[in-house]
Formats: C-alpha cells, sequence, structure tokens
C-alpha cells in the first residue's frame, strides 16, 4: 500500500512539475532608465560607471557547444540601460587565463558570414517588435571591432547592413569587457510595446566554447528569434525628429592607357525620415558607389551565368524587406545588383531614387523607386519593386513582390509573385520546421509570360537535419530585374544530414551526408545531376573541418558547348563521377591554411582540381589572406588548365582606420587587378574613402601592361535631427 502511494505521489509530482515547466515565464531583465540624477555611461569599455551598479544583471548561460546545456566553463554577466535616446549594453567575460583570450580581428565588418569566426566575441540580438521574425544583430570582439546585421525571416542574418552605433572594449586581469552605445533612430520598433526580445551569445574561441543565455540548443543559431529573453521598460524612446542627412562628395580621376583620362568632381546625398519609428522614406540623390568592395574573381566551367552577391551599401541597407523566399539557386524574382550596372556590369550613373520601407500593424512593406541615367543606346529608365508581407496567424506569412521596369532594353517587363511562409519551433513538441510555397509570373516585351512556382521544406535540428527543395521555372519566365540561371528547367534538390557528438580525443563531431540535386527540362529529361554519396565530415575541437564525399555527374548537352577557346564539347549525355576533399583549419590560429581537391572523371574526359590557401594573423593589425585554385582538364576535344589566384593584405590601425589591398589574377581574362582602399570611420556615420583600382594584362614572357586605373576620394558625413 505504502509503495502504491509513493508511486502515484511520484506521478502527482510529476504532473505538477510539468505543469510548471509549460507555464515557465519567459527569462526577462528589466533595463535601466537612465533619469532622477543617473547619467549615460562613458563609452570606454570600463565598467565603472555608477549606473551599472544599479542595473540588473543577467548571468545564467548556458552551454551550446561543445555540450549541449553543460555549465560554461567562465561566468558571463549582461547588463542593460537607456536613456531616451540610446540603448547601451555591458559585458563582463570573466577569463580565468586572460592571456589566452584570442583577439585578432581589428576591423569592422571583416568577414561575411559568422561574427568573428577567429576571436572571442559576445553577441546581441534584438527583436523590438517581438514578432519572432525580424531584428537585429550586434556583436564585438575584445580589441572592441564591431559587426552587426539585420536579422530577417526569424534567423537569418544580413551581414551587409552597416547600422550607425558604437562600442568599446578592455581586457583585464579578470577576462575583458564591453560596452555598446546603440541610438534608437538607428532601430526599427513599435513604440506602444514596452518590452522587447532579446538574446546574448558568447564564443570562446581557444575552447571552441559557445554559451548562450536563452535557446541553448544545438539547433538554433544566436540570432533565432523564437522564444529568447524579454528586456522589459523599453518605454519613453527618443528618436528626435526622426530625420537623417547625409551629403557626401567623390573626387575621381580615371587613367585610360590607351585613351584620354579624366577627372570628375560630384556631389549628391541621401536622405531618411522616419515617419514613425516603424517607417523609413530615403531619399538618394546622384549615387555614388566608390567605396564598393570589387568582385571576387570566378571561372566558369558551366553552360550558365555566376552569381555576383550585392555589395553596395545603397542596397543593402534595406535588404531584407525586398527579399523573397524562394528557395531555389536558379532564380530570384528581384536582385538589386541589375540596377545602376550595364548588361556587361559597367557602372550605370542613379539619377535619383527613393525607398519606403518599413512596418505598419501587421504588414512589412518594401518599396523603391529608382531613375537610371541612359546608356549604351537605352534610355533613361524608371526602375520600381515593390514588396509587402502579412502575418496571418502566429508563424504565417503571405507576402507578394512587384517589379516593373527592364535596365537592360528599351522594352517594358513585370514580375508578379506571391509566397507563403510557415515557420514554427514548436513542430512535434520543440523542433524547427518551416515550409515555404511561390507562385511568379513575368510579361516581356517582344517574349509574352511565363510562370515559376514550386516549394521548400526545412527540418533543420539535431542530429537530423533535412531540406529540400523543388521548383519548376517556364521557358517564357524572364525577370529582368533579378537573377535567373537556367528557363524551362524543374529541380530537385534534398539533403540529409545525421551528425553525431563525439567529443572525445580532439574530436567534436562526425557527420554523414546524402545530397542529391537533379534539373531537369519540362519534358523530364536530365539536363545536370550531381548526386554527392555519401558526405563524411569531421569537426574538431580546434574549430577544424575536414570533408570527404563521392559525387556521380550527369551532363546533358542538347547542343555543342564551348568550354574554353577552341575546346568545344559536342551534344551528349555525359555520366562521370569523382572523388572531393576539404580541409579548413583552426580559424582561431595564427596560420590557419585550407584546401581542397577533386579527382576523377569530368565529362568525356578526366580532371584534377586542387585549391590551397592560407590565413595568415600574426596580430591585430595584419591579416594576409593567399589562395591559389587551379583546374587541369583533359577531353578528347582538347586540355586546358584554368588558373585563379589572390591577395588580400588588411591592415589595421585601429577599429575605425583600415587599409585593405586585394589582388587578383585569372588565366581565362589574363588580367591582373589591384583594388585597394583605406576607411577611416571619424565617428559612426561619418566616413572617408580612398579607393585605387589598377588594371593590367597579362603579355608574352609574363610581362604586365598597365591599362587603366581609377582613384577616388570619398567623403560623407550624416547628421541626425
Amino acid at each position: 500500500m505504502i509503495s502504491f502511494l509513493r508511486q502515484h505521489f511520484l506521478v502527482f509530482c510529476g504532473f505538477l512539475l510539468g505543469l510548471e515547466c509549460l507555464h515557465a515565464e519567459t527569462p526577462s531583465v528589466r533595463t535601466l532608465e537612465l533619469k532622477d540624477g543617473l547619467t549615460p555611461p562613458e563609452l570606454d569599455g570600463v565598467l565603472s560607471d555608477p549606473c551599472w551598479e544599479k542595473a540588473e544583471t543577467v548571468s545564467a548561460f548556458t552551454q551550446v557547444f561543445p555540450k549541449e546545456g553543460a555549465i560554461p566553463s567562465e561566468g558571463t554577466v549582461v547588463k542593460f540601460a537607456h536613456d531616451g535616446r540610446y540603448l547601451y549594453v555591458a559585458i563582463r567575460c570573466h577569463d580565468r587565463e586572460p592571456d589566452r583570450i584570442t583577439a585578432r580581428d581589428l576591423q569592422r565588418d571583416s568577414f561575411e558570414e559568422e561574427s568573428f569566426p577567429a576571436d572571442d566575441h559576445v553577441q546581441v540580438a534584438l527583436d523590438p517588435f517581438g514578432r519572432e521574425r525580424d531584428g537585429f544583430l550586434f556583436a564585438v570582439n575584445p580589441l572592441g571591432a564591431m559587426t552587426d546585421g539585420r536579422i530577417e525571416h526569424g534567423g537569418s542574418t544580413a551581414k551587409e547592413w552597416d547600422g550607425i552605433w558604437d562600442a568599446r572594449a578592455q581586457r583585464d586581469a579578470e577576462g575583458w569587457t564591453a560596452e555598446l552605445r546603440i541610438p534608437f533612430s538607428t532601430l526599427s520598433f513599435d513604440p506602444a510595446k514596452d518590452s522587447w526580445g532579446v538574446n546574448v551569445q558568447r564564443v570562446i574561441r581557444r575552447k571552441e566554447e559557445m554559451i548562450r543565455w536563452t535557446q541553448p540548443s544545438q539547433s538554433r543559431e544566436g540570432d533565432w528569434l523564437d522564444d529568447i529573453a524579454r528586456i522589459e521598460g523599453m518605454s519613453g524612446l527618443n528618436q528626435g525628429l526622426g530625420i537623417e542627412l547625409k551629403p557626401y562628395t567623390v573626387f575621381r580621376h580615371l587613367d585610360e592607357v590607351d585613351g584620354e583620362g579624366s577627372t570628375e568632381l560630384r556631389a549628391g546625398f541621401d536622405a531618411n525620415w522616419l515617419i514613425t519609428p516603424a517607417l523609413t522614406a530615403t531619399l538618394t540623390v546622384n549615387t555614388d558607389f566608390a567605396e564598393a568592395e570589387v568582385d571576387d574573381r570566378q571561372i566558369n566551367l558551366t553552360r550558365f551565368p555566376l552569381f555576383f552577391p550585392e555589395k553596395r551599401d545603397f542596397f543593402l541597407r534595406d535588404a531584407p524587406y525586398f527579399s523573397f523566399p524562394y528557395g531555389t539557386a536558379l532564380m530570384m524574382p528581384f536582385f538589386s545588383r541589375t540596377i545602376g550596372r550595364s548588361a556587361e556590369g559597367e557602372p550605370v550613373d542613379i539619377l535619383v531614387g527613393a525607398k519606403f520601407t518599413g512596418r505598419a500593424g501587421p504588414y512589412t512593406i518594401g518599396i523603391l523607386d529608382v531613375q537610371q541615367d541612359s546608356h549604351d543606346g537605352i534610355d533613361e529608365k524608371n526602375l520600381l519593386v515593390a514588396r509587402v508581407t502579412r502575418e496571418l496567424a502566429a508563424d504565417h506569412t503571405l507576402g507578394a513582390i512587384i517589379t516593373h521596369g527592364d535596365p537592360y532594353s528599351n522594352g517594358d517587363n513585370t514580375v508578379l509573385g506571391l509566397d507563403y511562409q510557415w515557420r514554427t519551433s514548436t513542430f512535434m513538441g520543440d523542433k524547427n520546421f518551416d515550409l515555404q510555397a511561390w507562385l511568379i509570373g513575368s510579361d516581356t516585351t517582344d517574349m509574352g509570360t511565363g510562370t515559376t512556382f514550386g516549394g521548400t521544406f526545412g527540418y533543420t535540428n539535431q542530429p537530423w537535419y533535412l531540406y529540400g527543395i523543388f521548383a519548376q521555372i517556364d521557358g517564357g519566365f524572364y525577370p529582368a530585374m533579378g537573377y535567373l540561371a537556367r528557363q524551362g528547367v524543374r529541380e530537385y534538390y534534398f539533403v540529409a544530414t545525421y551528425q553525431w557528438q563525439i567529443n572525445r580525443g580532439g574530436l567534436r563531431t562526425f557527420e554523414l551526408e546524402v545530397l542529391p540535386i537533379i534539373i531537369t527540362r519540362l519534358d523530364g529529361e536530365i539536363e545536370t545531376a550531381d548526386i554527392s554519396l555519401p558526405g563524411l565530415e569531421w569537426g574538431w575541437d580546434s574549430g577544424a573541418e575536414l570533408s570527404v564525399w563521392l559525387s556521380l555527374k550527369e551532363e546533358q548537352f542538347f547542343e555543342p558547348f564551348e568550354i574554353q577557346p577552341g575546346v568545344v564539347v559536342p551534344v551528349g549525355d555525359y555520366k562521370f563521377q569523382s572523388v572531393q576533399m576539404e580541409y579548413e583549419g583552426a580559424p582561431s590560429r595564427v596560420i590557419a591554411p585550407n584546401m581542397g581537391m577533386e579527382i576523377g572523371e569530368f565529362l568525356n574526359g578526366d580532371i584534377i582540381a586542387w585549391n590551397v590557401g592560407l590565413e595568415y594573423r600574426p596580430s591585430p593589425y595584419l591579416h594576409l589572406g593567399l589562395s591559389y585554385a587551379e583546374q587541369a582538364v583533359d577531353l578528347p576535344q582538347g586540355e586546358f588548365t584554368t588558373r585563379l589566384a589572390s591577395v588580400n593584405l588588411n591592415l589595421a590601425f585601429s577599429p575605425r582606420l583600415s587599409w585593405n589591398t586585394l589582388a587578383q589574377y585569372d588565366n581565362e581574362s589574363d588580367s591582373f587587378g589591384v583594388n585597394s582602399r583605406i576607411r577611416w570611420t571619424v565617428r559612426p556615420g561619418t566616413d572617408v574613402y580612398l579607393v585605387l583600382n589598377q588594371g593590367y594584362v597579362v603579355e608574352e614572357r609574363n610581362r604586365l601592361r598597365r591599362v587603366g586605373s581609377e582613384a577616388a576620394l570619398k567623403a560623407g558625413v550624416t547628421w541626425r535631427f
């Protein structure tokens, strides 16, 4: 009888505990409002200001890697405060071995994907609307170097976004500290909400240890906004008049060796008006992109165009408002790179442009209208894109996009698309799952109409990761202001990955992956197939990774293809296979090598391809990157070798003054180019750029002949009212 009662008592207690967990409160912290004599902290990275002694603390961090749910090896404390104009964040990162803190990056935004891949750092994710869909990411390392991004679709960060904010950091005997100062005029938010979503993540690089305040799951990234903590007391926020002016002046000198040089002095400006804290109107006049980084060179051995990402600040700033969850790499209904460029990629002047972006109730809105100058026989054109999404219910979104205009012809082109997205973190209890579907049509002068439709699903969890795509692109579909790799095809894409957590002998993870990609014509005939079976990947505690896979491929040519000058592959169905390998060294090391190799068949011949690279970071002031890639192809129709080499030298004198130089060579164009750029951030929002571009062609006996140069000096200042 006693045993019976004990058993049922334990069940009852378990039931009550379960109810308690179901009703557990979301973790929260109250931001300290700086009033009644409390002055804002001095932004120096030293947390000795009186206000920080009164602020509430966050210290309940949990390990994500290497062991999910474990106690962190080092303590972390975070505090928040605001004075109506700025949000202040103080972070204390305890470290019992301060001499081993890893910090080698001194530049802002010197990486594209992960925040500070080689350094210790902390990052703060903010969700001002509390919708778990979009927000902002701010990160800083122990040297005070900063990076930021716009979070879109609940957990994908566009690192290209460059907000106006500031931070400082200091190292001491207890570890390191950081202070962030984020103007509310940099953020979009709902003034009716007193609480925002927030999460904080720290990385201890030498241990490859990641800890997080909330959502410490390996199935989720630090920029995921689902079910994160709350920061309370976010009321009485002031964005001023909401007016931002940024005039700029550009002095440019072009020197054409085989022609006349030219000198140009031009001026322009951007103006922003915060109509509400969540809606922004932007005007740009005589837009100039002198400071934009050059493209990384690529060599194309396929029949289809290569993709180069957008790098111009005007288009990147509000890019998430125009993003379309298309899922496939074959098509984008809108791609801002088509604006302000000719079909050959040369710059075309933008006379004036206007943007209207932000949120109103359940709607997210992005409207862009640009007047592009005439060029190469094409008249002055007006180009329009509008994107609207609406929240239907929790986790469900319906969207629409329209583009009108053809930047590459005197004809017209209109694209209209609809999309639906369901994204949840409670699938089967606590699993991540997302589902997307889209339908897009186009109407083009002299080409008629065409459509594309498709869908994706994603089950992104541990240990299973599953993702699939289906898309159909009709032969008449043409998005003139978008990106299109192929027409008249269907795409089938699926990836399944299973990861084992090893955590023994320096080996952290082992993954097994299957990845089939099949692209057919509309009649079902295979055009391209690439099946990785199996893919094996090892990950070490140091951060190094090794991948090996067998690639089974098929390419069917329905017309002859000139793969290289004088080498024509005839019509036929080619089936071939190869073994591939990639190695990436630990990014936190002073010297981080990487390499890749492919050996096997290629079309109806053979290929030996390899690439090597080296990242050398002896100090925060110097970063040297070297890379070389070679593809040796032997076909019955001929043999050829492609070569691509680059040298990247980055010098950083402080987090606000840097000098980056990129030199690139490829034997397909037989040209050598150098881009050198100095950036000085006088204060947040005020930047001076000095850019030099040099172009050379390689002649006999490997002599270089200069074919042109360009020098540009650009200065811009931001005033906020």
